[in-house]
């Protein structure tokens, strides 16, 4: 079993709703997208759908809503 794999296993017994699953693999690819190589040099910033309500709030964008199945921005 792939290190992936038994971080996954370990996201699907630990979670106590598929929600909680959901917010450890957003988390995961936050930091996969952060961190390797090729794609920390192709996103200047990767936010989860919280972070990004709250950045654009300090930009003055407004309230850009709820979650509506957004994952990254």
């Amino acid at each position: 079993m792939t290190a992936l794999n038994q971080l996954l296993n370990t996201f699907r017994t630990t979670a106590v709703s598929a929600r909680e699953k959901g917010t450890y693999f957003e988390r995961l690819v936050k930091v996969f997208l952060t961190n390797e190589p090729f794609y920390k040099d192709t996103y200047s910033h990767v936010w989860l759908w919280e972070e990004w309500r709250l950045e654009s709030a300090q930009r003055g964008l407004g309230d850009v809503g709820a979650d509506a199945g957004i994952d990254l921005v």
